[in-house]
């Protein structure tokens, strides 16, 4: 057998031993079949006897003789084969040593076959043929030496080297052949057709290639030839990369040409070489940089061209009118307009700019004209829309002809262009060419500013003929002027003029006269004469209510002081009369004023008691209050009766302390300190230096001040504790010397309130303005100028939140109109200007000292105030002083406890930012306690102020604060049994309604919504605070 037939063999019976026992498994398989048949009595076919006979019988043989003659003669064969396969291995490895030498001489090293690399390549493919034949060979004599189990077996070393020879050399002629076609095409081809990337590429990968053979194949003369051709020609590489640049135009490509002596015909790299183009590289670079430069610009550019293309100018309709139309928002178009700029400014300054400087020019003009236009366009287009409403109105048109007129010409202006937008400028950049539009721009902006001067200088006379209107926005003056023709239109602002003014009443006739005036909560105070509307401005007519509203508090006041009762103090018909609360207020003042001199006269003249009689009459009057309160009283006298305890109450425990401090004459200083009512019926001096008689007047210290009849209402008054009176005392000493007042101290003390009952006090009117760090100067001054001209006082709260710089020029403004008030002058210049001088100016400011961003006022400023330190409110006097006037008869004790109640539960319960003990929370607490008194006027009182307490603080404690909370109030108030409000119907409803909503009724959840609806009962404005996911 030949060697190929051997190895067959071999790998047949191989096979075979290999499935020897899965065969005999299954022959074992089919005899136990056999022999269950035969056990279960089953009849077997005669041909499957035969079958199974015949398995067994072959079966036998193959194990028993088969097998073993074929491994005998495998083993017998054996050496034989070995020796014929090393012969026929070793015939192998002789021809390919044969092939390497053939590789290594002749055509394969000789540089003259480089000129035909294709001749040597054919070579080379019949060489391969002969190759492939010797490695098939080698292949199976190594799987022959595996199958015959050769110990050592042969390594075919000729082989693989004959193999890596031949790939080194196919690699390098290829190359050789590849380098010679590339070459040729790139240096005859057209070189504006040329794609010097891929040239570029190329060269770089053959440059890899020719280094690794120049490597691998040290010595051969073709390998170091190629490679120092593509070398060569990658030095020059730079220079064709930047001749073949994309970026360059004619232009550049002429310049080069003349520059090295070549026409412009047909170019190829042949031609260029031949003009010696590599020694010009320097200048190639150079103007293939500036090419690539100015592309760039390009680019960016045709980028800045193709986004106007798309841009939109957006516009909208004014106020959902049909015909009326504004720019909608543009903030778009202005950030392109900057970016492009930006972009444009620095194409402008770049090196390569020249080429397409003159396009770059066009576009940056376009660009500046759409900045400019826009902002002109913005500028108008405010000022429009803010004219165009006032202008609408005929009002306006008639008092201001002229300036309506030229708002006419704007208005069409601005229609027209909105139009052309619309119509034909659909694109921004298209639309801020519109022909002559930004020097109509420019020239509307022009003439709105002289409108808006017009219209200001116009708002300054209506200001001037009524002070009060400077503490109006522009918006607010201009929405009254508007409606001059009807009256009854500026009732909405009437309380931004005066602060208790609700509504006043008209006559039904053509006249509309107005006969009267009414607060917020209905108290109605009749005009002595009526005030003229009809043909009369309407800051003349305002100006004429202020008069009237003097003239008749005035009027009902002295009425009032005739009318009081001789007794004094059943005073049910005196004080539920016809004159206004105010009135009746100031003339309970007067009285007490007069009871307390004429008790410490009888004390001077040796009357001891006479004090303490006036102490007793005064609680007997205060018994017949308490008592009428809780009578069942129409808000309005309620409201009075509040006012008039909480003063009352205040009187009994300045006559105690006159008692206490044995006080016996009017000129003690005791006495003295006090805030005294008077109804002078002589000639009296004032602390402004002007005599007056006839009215009422307020003293304290040395300060003596007329009482202002400005109408306050029927309102409530603060409470007075003796750091009231201390604030008050130090306010009137600084009204007296033309100077300011200053409280000062944390939040929640009374600084603004009590500032605020003092100008009530005195029936001054009372601005309240809150300051930030955004006040200038020019809104101060108008402030200021306001409250020079109309006596007001400002009470400036959080005053040194204003930045520094400002705070400065306000203490000169200041000094001006406080040294006007010290010359006594009537006209003095403030602000450029001449304004009339009303000496009852006042400016009172409030100060927290320790928060952050606070400012320290400078020392100019400090010196035109006189200062006052709130730092903690009498909680217990407050308290006790409320309830009273809440109609509480055992009010002395019920606030000791509450008091108590609010500083433990401060001190023992946990620190929450929603907690408050302070005077606000107080304050609120009393006032409910009051309202639960009046619905359950049977209810022991020390309950109804736990079920205050109690429905106030409980739905803002957290779980764990509840037991302390109701511990402390059970110490407290140990025998108070206090019920629950029934809730059952709203409770049933609840419950059902989270059923409907899917939800579970859990009593804390339940018990919540109750609490939530009885904290709305009581508060304007509710916080729910808590976690996410808790309901």
């Amino acid at each position: 057998k030949s060697l190929n037939q051997y190895a067959d063999y071999v790998k047949a019976y191989n096979e075979v031993l290999a499935s020897e026992a899965q065969l005999e498994e299954q022959r074992e398989s089919v005899e136990s079949m056999y022999q269950l048949l035969r056990q279960y009595n089953v009849r077997v076919s005669g041909e499957d006897s035969v079958q199974m006979d015949f398995l067994q019988t072959k079966g036998n043989d193959f194990t028993e003789k088969k097998l073993p003659d074929a491994k005998f003669y495998i083993k017998e064969k054996q050496e034989e084969m070995v020796e014929n396969l090393t012969s026929v291995s070793q015939h192998a490895e002789d021809e390919s040593e044969r092939l390497t030498k053939q590789l290594k001489q002749g055509q394969f090293t000789s540089e003259d076959a480089m000129v035909s690399p294709e001749l040597v390549l054919e070579e080379l493919s019949q060489i391969q043929t002969t190759l492939s034949k010797l490695e098939e060979k080698a292949t199976t004599y190594t799987e022959h030496q595996a199958l015959f189990e050769v110990p050592v077996p042969f390594e075919f070393v000729q082989v693989e080297q004959a193999k890596q020879t031949f790939g080194e050399k196919f690699k390098l002629w290829t190359l050789v052949n590849d380098w010679t076609e590339k070459k040729k095409a790139w240096t005859t081809t057209e070189f504006s057709k040329l794609n010097v990337e891929h040239m570029n590429k190329t060269v770089m990968e053959m440059v890899k290639t020719a280094y690794q053979l120049s490597r691998s194949l040290e010595g051969d003369e073709v390998a170091h030839k190629i490679r120092s051709q593509i070398d060569e020609w990658k030095a020059h590489m730079p220079c064709i990369m930047d001749l073949g640049n994309p970026a360059m135009r004619d232009r550049h490509r002429v310049k080069i040409w003349r520059a090295i002596g070549m026409g412009v015909s047909t170019v190829t790299l042949v031609s260029l070489m031949n003009a010696h183009i590599f020694d010009y590289k320097e200048l190639v670079a150079d103007i293939s940089g500036t090419a690539s430069g100015e592309y760039a610009l390009e680019q960016q550019l045709e980028k800045i061209v193709a986004a106007w293309d798309e841009i939109p100018l957006p516009v909208m309709n004014h106020r959902n009118s049909r015909d009326l139309f504004i720019l909608a928002d543009v903030s778009e178009i202005i950030a392109q307009l900057e970016d492009h700029s930006v972009q444009i400014q620095t194409m402008m300054g770049s090196r390569f700019v020249q080429g397409i400087r003159e396009k770059v020019e066009t576009w940056e003009q376009k660009i500046r004209l759409g900045a400019d236009s826009i902002d002109e366009w913005l500028q108008v287009q405010r000022a429009w829309m803010y004219l165009e409403s006032i202008f609408t109105a005929e009002d306006i048109q008639r008092q201001l002809p002229s300036e309506s007129a030229k708002f006419k010409s704007v208005d069409k202006f601005w229609k027209d262009t909105l139009k052309k937008v619309r119509q034909s400028y659909r694109l921004a950049m298209e639309a801020f060419h519109i022909p002559q539009l930004l020097q109509g721009l420019k020239g509307a902006n022009e003439t709105l500013d002289q409108i808006q001067k017009s219209l200001e200088a116009y708002l300054e006379t209506k200001r001037a003929a009524f002070p009060r209107f400077y503490f109006l926005s522009d918006d607010e003056l201009l929405s009254i002027l508007s409606q001059t023709r009807n009256p009854e239109a500026v009732q909405e602002h009437l309380c931004k003029c005066f602060d208790a003014i609700s509504r006043v009443t008209f006559t039904e006739d053509k006249k509309r006269e107005i006969l009267d005036m009414n607060d917020m909560i209905k108290e109605k105070v009749s005009f002595v004469n009526p005030v003229q509307t009809q043909g009369v401005p309407v800051e003349k007519w305002l100006f004429d209510i202020e008069i009237k509203m003097v003239e008749s508090l005035a009027h009902y006041t002295k009425a009032s002081v005739g009318a009081y009762p001789e007794d004094g103090i059943v005073r049910k018909d005196w004080l539920f009369g016809d004159q206004p609360s105010q009135s009746a207020l100031a003339v309970d003042q007067i009285f007490w004023t007069k009871c307390a001199e004429d008790a410490l006269n009888l004390v001077e003249k040796g009357h001891k008691e006479g004090m303490k009689d006036n102490i007793a009459f005064s609680k007997k009057q205060l018994e017949h209050s308490v008592s009428l309160v809780r009578l069942n009283l129409t808000k309005l006298q309620r409201v009075l009766m509040g006012a008039l305890i909480v003063l009352d109450v205040h009187g009994i425990s300045v006559l105690q302390d006159l008692e206490d401090a044995k006080c016996s004459s009017i000129n003690d200083f005791d006495w003295s300190k006090q805030l005294r009512y008077y109804w002078c019926n002589e000639d009296v001096q004032l602390s402004d230096g002007k005599t007056t008689s006839d009215t009422a007047i307020i003293r304290q210290t040395i300060a003596a001040v007329r009482y202002s009849f400005e109408y306050l209402g029927n309102t409530p008054r603060l409470v007075v504790t003796p750091l009231t009176d201390k604030c008050y005392m130090t306010l009137t000493g600084a009204i007296h010397l033309n100077y300011g007042g200053a409280p000062a101290g944390p939040a929640g003390t009374g600084k603004t309130e009590t500032t605020k009952d003092l100008g009530k006090a005195l029936a001054v009117p009372v601005i309240v303005f809150n300051c930030s760090d955004g006040l200038d100067y020019k809104i101060m001054g108008r402030f200021f100028s306001g409250l020079a001209q109309a006596g007001s006082w400002a009470c400036f709260d959080e005053f040194n939140r204003i930045q520094v710089e400002v705070l400065s020029v306000i203490a000169q403004q200041m000094l001006t109109v406080t040294q006007a008030i010290r010359a006594k002058k009537d006209i003095f210049e403030f602000v450029g200007r001449e304004i009339p001088l009303n000496p009852r100016f006042g400016v009172f400011i409030t100060m927290n000292p320790g928060y952050a961003g606070r400012a320290e006022l400078p020392d100019n400023l400090k010196s035109l105030f006189r200062p006052v330190a709130m730092m903690v409110p009498d909680y217990g006097l407050i308290a006790e002083i409320i309830l009273y006037s809440e109609g509480f008869g055992n009010a002395t004790k019920l606030a000791r406890k509450m008091v108590n109640l609010y500083s433990l539960s401060s001190e023992q319960l946990s620190k929450q930012d929603h907690y408050d003990f302070g005077m606000r929370a107080v304050k609120s607490v009393l006032v409910m306690a009051g309202q639960l008194k009046r619905k359950h006027p049977d209810l022991q009182e020390d309950v109804t102020l736990i079920r205050a307490l109690r429905d106030s603080n409980v739905p803002k404690f957290l779980s764990f604060d509840l037991p302390l909370f109701f511990g402390i109030i059970g110490d407290l108030y140990p025998d108070a049994d206090v019920p629950y409000v029934d809730y059952g119907g709203l409770q049933k409803e609840i419950e059902n309604q989270l059923r409907l909503s899917k939800l579970q009724a859990v009593p804390t959840f339940v018990g919540k919504i109750i609490q939530l609806l009885e904290t709305q009962l009581v508060r304007h404005g509710v916080m729910v605070v808590g976690l996410t996911q808790i309901g």
